[in-house]
This record gives C-alpha cells, structure tokens and sequence, in this order.
C-alpha cells in the first residue's frame, strides 16, 4: 500500500513524523503539563526503534503474531476498544452511547475523540478517510 511505504520511509528516515506525539506521551497526568520528548531521550528512542519494527510488518497475520508476543491480553483489548471507539466517534454516535456499547469510561471516550480529531492522523490511517 503506498500510505504504507510513505510512513515506513519516514520513519526509516529518521524525521521528526512523531515528535508530537512523544511530546504527548509524556504528559503529567497530575498537572496536565506536556514535557519535551527531548527529556526522555531513552523512551524517545525505544518509540523510535518499535515504530520503526512495526512499520516492516507486511501482513495482518504478522502483525496478530507481532502484537501477541509484544502486549499482554489487556493492551491489545485496550487497543482494540479504542479502535472500536473511535470509529463510533466518527460515526457521529454520541458519548454515553458508544460508552455503553464498548464498556470504555467516558473519559477514554471522550481522550480517543481528541486523538480522532486533533491527533497525528493515526486513526485515520486505521480507519481510513470518510
């Protein structure tokens, strides 16, 4: 998939495609303050490094075996309800509604529904262009 080749070629290139979203990483959740990326050079650097693996994972059926040796059972259902949130979020389905039907508390609903509309594009890429 050509979308596929862009991001495997920017990452491969080592530009900044995720310095955003790292800067967001390392929110304090207490204050609310973002801290630079740059402060945490060895999380920086570990995103970097998986982000780059990822990107060289060709099919689905490597990517299910990929993500069962790398995430407890628990990360990867986080993920997928997060997944299934935000595709109900750009469905236009309200809060408390797509609340009730994944089992996510609202405040996952309403943090996915800022990423859905403010983020990297992540989960455009995921779900595609409406």
């Amino acid at each position: 998939m050509e979308t596929d080749n862009v991001i495997t070629q920017q990452v491969n290139s080592g530009d900044d495609l995720h310095g955003s979203t790292l800067a967001y990483y390392y929110a304090d959740m207490s204050s609310g303050r973002v801290q630079p990326a740059e402060a945490h050079v060895e999380t920086a650097s570990r995103f970097r490094e998986l982000t780059t693996a990822l990107a060289n994972v060709a099919t689905s059926d490597q990517m299910e075996k990929v993500l069962r040796d790398l995430c407890t059972t628990s990360e990867i259902d986080a993920m997928g309800q997060r997944l299934q949130v935000a595709r109900l979020v750009k469905d236009g389905v309200p809060y408390q509604e797509i609340s009730r039907r994944t089992g996510a508390s609202t405040a996952t609903v309403t943090r996915v529904a800022q990423w859905v509309r403010r983020g990297e594009g992540g989960y455009e890429l995921l779900l595609g262009k409406d």
